[in-house]
């Protein structure tokens, strides 16, 4: 049942927010009384922070995954990125246009006052983590040649965490997803143009076709 609660509880957090976010919502969600959910949480800030918890770091697990513990070209992660991005987007969108939260991370950004400190901790430390996996993809990426010897490490992790840490406003911005799509592979494509090494060997360069969107870790 807690884990039931706290699945739920993600679910609607996202759709409401903090401020609508309420027990009675948890409840009705999974067809059970309030004191079903105060038996395993006593407040809403308990709950909404085991649920921060999880889903922060669910997703830095999924980032380091693309970033740190797959053997694929620059390009490939980016694009491995987006597709996780995507996921996300239609678990709270029919249609790519909808525009609609969902991501809980920058919905919670704006209510990081009212979290317990372990949540409040893991939420602030999300960027930064997003931000080391990435350099360090990018710094070993540069050794290995895929990039040019002077390619801008600090340059290029700048780029790809801004949309990173930006995905969610960007889709509610645009009203639907296609902005954000946009954004990713332009910055791929310039990267590679800018700071592609051509003549590095073909295995280095190409993208990967054999990951697809069905073999996506992580994306819950």
């Amino acid at each position: 049942m807690r884990n039931d609660i706290v699945v739920e509880a993600e679910q609607l957090l996202v759709t409401h927010g903090f401020e609508r976010f309420n027990f009675g919502l948890v409840a009705e969600a999974l067809n059970c009384t309030r004191p079903n959910i105060h038996y395993h949480f006593r407040t809403k800030k308990e709950l909404v922070g085991e649920v921060v918890m999880d889903y922060v770091s669910r997703t830095e697990s999924t980032f380091f995954e693309i970033w740190r513990g797959m053997d694929t070209s620059l390009s490939e992660k980016i694009e491995l990125t987006l597709e996780f991005n995507f996921k996300r987007y239609k678990r709270f969108n029919e249609t790519e246009t909808t525009g609609r939260p969902w991501s809980l991370i920058a919905r919670m950004r704006g209510s990081v006052e009212v979290l317990p400190p372990k949540a409040r901790q893991a939420l602030q430390n999300f960027g930064p983590h997003i931000e080391a996996a990435i350099r360090e993809a990018i710094s070993f990426s540069k050794g290995r040649g895929e990039l040019l010897a002077d390619a801008p490490v600090d340059e290029i992790t700048l780029l790809i965490v801004s949309i990173i840490n930006s995905a969610g406003p960007i889709t509610q911005d645009a009203g639907c997803f296609e902005r954000l799509e946009t954004l990713y592979r332009a910055s791929s494509k310039i990267i590679t143009h800018a700071y592609g090494n051509t003549e590095a060997p073909v295995a280095l360069r190409r993208k990967v076709s054999s990951t697809g969107s069905g073999a996506m870790p992580g994306n819950g």
